[in-house]
Formats: structure tokens, sequence, C-alpha cells
């Protein structure tokens, strides 16, 4: 029998046919001897099946390339349901699946039983632990003799339970496997007619989901449509959103939803609701369709890209695709957060560490549109933003291209595209790249191409005998070398392999004491394989390159740049004393502060971040000859218009990158509100500095 553990470890190794163990075992978080365990099992049914076997040494997993195909063609089929053994979180989520699904039924312990297919004691430990597991979302299971087992809570937090979990299990494996077993056992009919409604409507309503946000839908409304087709109550909170938002109704998602559910015959206004607002906040947005909630989402972009431009020193030349992308994100995301439907971004931490200065940035600009629209976003959506945001500021110059051509599908939204696309284009940048497309697109796409990289590894991808490289959207830089390193030994022609960095760092760690270990990785990878055969570098444009040496406050802040005490006229000559500095170290031309006095005559004060806070700044093309600021505390504010300035931070940027680090650390000081009775009561530029060093420290 297959278990969960032999399942795991042969979709790893369809992806990645020679992988090593050390990697395997960082994969699957299991110790040496359970991988050797589970690998016996199936070799077993190897040798029942007289394939070559799975061979495991001390530092490589090898899947003969016969056996790969046996196991593609495997999963592809339902054969491997009837034999397999479920593991006790899995059987926790089979218990919590049966109670939402067959809630109109009578659940003895025999129908338990008989299902998963264990003791009466097994499975009375395996009900305790999902009884734990729900307790502190209010969600209970009784039992009566009359009703049997039932599941006992807010319907709304039920099915975001639910959802929640799908989401999360499909963010980690694409294939569905468990929920295709759970269909295939409870023998549920309906998911034909539900994905093939859906194609119809979907391309009737233009209605856009990306894959992995269908695949999501899809498994979540087969298994609650019984309980949509019981009328239910709202809870208060949902209901208020639903009666705020009463121009659902006139949205093309309330139809889309309406005809959906026609089709299952359920005729209900909740339901409709329910389904509408949760379609608003999968599907991607249209800035070009003009729905009626248009105006005020597109208000909300808008601000939160000025907003942006503002924080950031970063002026887009064009905001019309800044815009249209934002807008596809940030639509679904403002009805997640209204009706409280989960979100998971697997990808935050890993945001958190390879964008740090900029999601700060960003969290920043959130702010204010936090406050318009009364709810907090979470750090998640926040993070989904950053993704949007760093695509958007990535500049890349075109190479000449040569020999294999690559396609891209990315299964998710766009910020992730973009993000994997630029990564790719920018490591191997004599590949022509194509795409990025999604999974089910990848039949019908006639263009020839050499490979293909993606985000998740399909099953489906593998029968397309094309070489697959999984990668993750934002790669660390170990995990950059690894992939050209699986590339190149692919093609195994007159590239020279890259220098292997890892093991070297590892002798180096294991005999000294290493202070900065990912300066030190990041030196020795540039070194060695810059002097490789093949001259692999980074281009200037790459982020990760960039943010390793991205400039910090104190690399542009001399003491001259700091101004106390300063006594101006108006506005306009504020400006003029705060960029001097700037002008005098040859940082900027005389036309970038006239391009600056030019923004704010026909733009208003635009450069005011907050109450008598200004961020002065223009273009690196109006005069910016390298990266510098400035911090200017005047005596008395002075007023354009009706906003006050007090306290000047002039920026000269040259790229829409480099400063990045140095603004994230501003925006940690002006919240700090002893900065400001610093700058105040400072009588030098040294004492500001030193207070600036302690609170970046």
């Amino acid at each position: 029998m297959l278990d969960e553990r032999s399942r795991i470890i042969m979709e790893i190794l369809i992806s990645k046919p020679a992988i090593e163990l050390e990697q395997l075992m960082a994969i699957t978080k299991l110790a040496k001897n359970q991988i050797e365990y589970s690998i016996e099992k199936v070799n077993e049914l190897h040798a029942g099946e007289h394939l070559p076997i799975i061979t495991v040494n001390d530092r490589l997993v090898k899947l003969p390339l016969e056996s790969r195909k046996f196991w593609v063609n495997l999963f592809l089929s339902e054969s491997l349901f009837v034999s397999y053994e479920m593991s006790s979180k899995e059987r926790e989520k089979y218990i919590f699946l049966l109670l939402i699904y067959r809630s109109d039924e009578y659940l003895s312990m025999d129908h338990f039983l008989d299902a998963l297919q264990i003791s009466k004691t097994t499975f009375m430990n395996d009900i305790k632990k999902v009884e734990a597991s729900l307790a502190n979302k209010q969600i209970k299971i009784n039992y009566n003799r009359k009703q049997g087992y039932f599941i006992v809570g807010k319907e709304v937090e039920i099915r975001y339970q639910l959802m929640k979990m799908i989401i999360n299990d499909f963010s980690k494996s694409p294939q569905a496997f468990f929920y295709n077993f759970f269909i295939e056992n409870e023998a549920i009919q309906d998911k034909k007619q539900l994905e093939m409604t859906l194609k119809v409507l979907m391309n009737k309503y233009q209605i856009n989901l990306v894959e992995n946000r269908l695949n999501e839908f899809v498994y979540s409304l087969l298994l609650i449509l019984p309980r949509i087709q019981n009328n239910w109550q709202y809870d208060t909170e949902f209901q208020n959103n639903m009666n705020h938002f009463s121009s659902l109704n006139h949205l093309k998602e309330y139809h889309f939803s309406k005809e959906l559910l026609a089709d299952f015959n359920i005729d209900s206004e909740i339901a409709t609701y329910y389904l509408c607002a949760w379609i608003l906040g999968i599907s991607i947005g249209d800035s070009s369709n003009h729905s009626p909630d248009y105006v005020i989402i597109m208000g909300l972009v808008e601000r939160i890209v000025q907003r942006f431009e503002l924080l950031s020193g970063i002026r887009f030349k064009n905001q019309k695709p800044v815009i249209k992308q934002l807008y596809s994100h940030f639509r679904p995301a403002y009805y997640r957060l209204i009706f409280h439907f989960p979100i998971i971004n697997l990808l935050h931490d890993k945001i958190l560490k390879e964008y740090s200065d900029l999601f700060f940035i960003v969290k920043e600009t959130l702010k204010p549109i936090t406050d318009l629209m009364d709810f907090p976003i979470p750090n998640e959506e926040a993070s989904f933003l950053t993704i949007h945001f760093a695509s958007l500021i990535q500049e890349y110059e075109e190479y000449p291209v040569q020999r294999k051509v690559a396609l891209i599908v990315c299964p998710n939204g766009v910020g992730n595209s973009s993000i994997i696309y630029n990564e790719i284009k920018n490591i191997f940048s004599e590949f022509i790249i194509l795409g990025p497309i999604d999974t089910k697109s990848v039949p019908e796409f006639l263009q020839p191409y050499d490979m293909i990289f993606t985000t998740v590894p399909n099953i489906q991808l593998y029968t397309l005998k094309k070489p697959i490289f999984v990668v993750s959207p934002i790669m660390s830089t170990q995990e950059r070398y690894a992939l050209i390193q699986e590339v190149y030994s692919q093609y195994n022609s007159s590239y020279q392999q890259v220098f292997d960095v890892s093991k070297l760092f590892k002798i180096i760690e294991e005999n000294t004491e290493v202070m900065n270990k990912e300066k030190l990785l990041n030196k020795i990878d540039i070194f060695f394989n810059n002097q490789s055969a093949r001259k692999i570098t980074f281009q200037n444009e790459n982020w990760i390159s960039e943010k390793q040496a991205m400039i910090k406050l104190r690399d542009i802040l001399p003491p001259e740049n700091i101004q106390l005490d300063v006594m101006v006229r108006g506005w306009k000559e504020a400006i003029y004393i705060s960029a001097a500095p700037l002008l005098m170290s040859h940082a900027i031309e005389r036309s970038y502060i006239d391009k600056i006095i030019q923004m704010v005559k026909n733009e208003g004060p635009f450069m005011i971040i907050m109450d008598k806070v200004a961020l002065p700044h223009a273009s690196p093309e109006d005069g910016a000859n390298k990266i510098g600021l400035t911090i200017t505390a005047l005596r008395q504010s002075v007023w354009i218009g009706d906003k006050e300035i007090k306290y000047l931070f002039t920026l000269s940027a040259i790229d829409r990158k480099q400063h990045l680090g140095a603004i994230a650390e501003l925006m940690k000081l002006i919240e700090n509100p002893e900065f400001f009775n610093r700058l105040d009561t400072s009588r030098s530029s040294d004492e500001v500095l030193s207070f600036i060093n302690k609170q970046l420290a």
C-alpha cells in the first residue's frame, strides 16, 4: 500500500529524478532512515512491476527514467486510490471533510470506521485531535443518538476553515491527490458537472481566475455545495457587509453566481450573494471593465501608487501599466478583506527576507489606505503587493539570445509571474524566454520550446517529454546557483559547470567562525562563478544582487547634509535650502531643484508624506548624478496651499532600487516622535547622526 510519505517522495522524485539525499530530507522534513524505509516499500512495488529500482546512497537518490514514466502514468490514473493508506493527519482532514460534506446525513461511528479503515480506538483518538484543532475557531463536533456526529459553529467560520485548509494544501502541492481520493472514496459525482459549468460561465461573463485559484475554488465549492443548498443565517458582520454592498447584484459576478447555482437547482439570494463575494475575492480585477465598484477601487489603487511613489522616491514614467497590474490584485484583495475570505501567502517569509526594505515601504504606503477602508490589511496581503511593486520597479535590458528556448509556466498571479519571468531572463540571458502561461494552456502552446521552468511541479507537465525545472518565484543565492547547475548539467554541452560554492562554504563554516554568512557566501559566489568559462554574472538589474549592496541611510547622510533651525520665507526657499548640500556635493544639478518646484506648481504639495513632513524628489533623468539625502528642520513652518511643512528630507535617486534601503530606514525614524524632538532641540548635526545611528543599530 502506498502511504502519504511515499507519495510525497515520489512526487518530488518525478520533478527531480536525481536529487541529493540532504535536499530530499530538507524538503520532506524526514530523517534518512524514514526516507530509506519509504523507498524500500516503493522498490517492492517496482520489483512486482519488473521496473528498475530507486537507488539511494549517502549522497544521492535516483529514480530511473523507465520507473519515472510509470509513476507519472500512475499519478494521472485513479488506481492509486484503491490501495492508499492515509496518515494520521490525512485521517483528521477526512473526518473534517465528512462532517462538512455529509452535514445533512446521519453519520455513525461505523461510517467513519468504514471510510477510514481504522479501529474504534484510532478513530476516537483522531476525532479528539480534530476537535482540539477546531476549538479555538469556536467550532465543535457534537454527537447524539438522533443526529449522529455533526459539526456546530458559525457557518462563515466553518467554510472559512475548509477553504483555508484547501488553499494551504494546494499551495504546497498542486496534485490535489488527497481531495481526489476523498471524492473517489465518497462517490461524489458533481465535480465534472461543476467544471463544465464553470468553463462555460467564466467564458460567458468573462470571469478570470488564475489556475491555482480556479482549482481551489472547484474543490472548495464542491465540498460545501450540500451546505449551500440549505439556507443558513449570516452572522451580523457578514449581513452588514452584504447590506453595505447591495450594489453587488449589479456586478457580472452576481449574475455568474446566480446562474452557476441554478445549474445545481439552488435558488437562494443568500447563497448567490455569498458566492458572488467569494468570486470577487479570487478573480483577477480588470481595470478596463468599468464595473459599478470601479470608481471606489480605482481611487484606492491610485492613492496607493501615488503614496508609494512619494515614499519610495520612485516616479513611474508610465503609470498606466502600474495601475493596471495593481488593480488586478487589489480588487480581489478588497473583497477578501471585507467578506472575511482566507488569504494564504506561503512566500510571505521569503518576501520579508529578500525584499525587507521594499516590504516596509509598502506597509507604510498602505497605512492611510487602511484608515480609509476601516479594516486592517494583513501582512500576507502587503507582501503580495510587495511582489507586484518589485516586478514593476525592475528595469531590464534586452540581451542577445542564443540557442535554447524556455517556456515559463506559472499558475499563480501576475506578481509571481512577473518576478519569475525576470529572474529566469536575468539568470539565463542567452535563452529565449516565452510565457508565462498557466498549466492548462501548455498543451495548446504552439511555439517550439526546449524546456519548461515552472513554479509548481504539476504531474501533467512530465508527459510532455521536455526537461522540467521547478523553481521558486523568489530564489535565494543558493537556489539560483543550484538551478544554474541543474539546467546546464541537463544539456551537458559546451557549458562548463558552475563552481559548487555550497561545498566550499560548508568546509569554511566547519573550520572557522563566520561573522556574516550571507555576505561571505555572496562574495564566494561572485568570485568563483565569475571565473568560470561561462562567465555567469548577474546583471546590475538583478534585485537580489543589488539588495546585498543596497545603500543604507548612513552611507548617504554626512553631517553637512543635516541642517537644523533653518529660517526661510516660503516653501520655494525651503526646497532650495534643503537641496543645497546635494547641489554642493554635485549629487544633483540645479535643474533637479527646478523640476521639484515645477512639480509642486503643477501637482500641488505631492511631496508631503505625513503631517509637517515632506520628501521632495524628482526623477533620475531630471538631474540626479548620485544617491543623496538631506535632512532640514525649519525654525518655523511654511505652507504650500493648506499644507504645513516643517521637516524636509530631500532625496536624490539615480535608479529605482539602490536607495530603497535608506528610505526604509528613514521611514522607521519618522515613525518615532523623539526623532523630530531631536531635530528641533539638537545643537549640531553630529548629535542628530548619533541618535540616528543608535536607532538604526
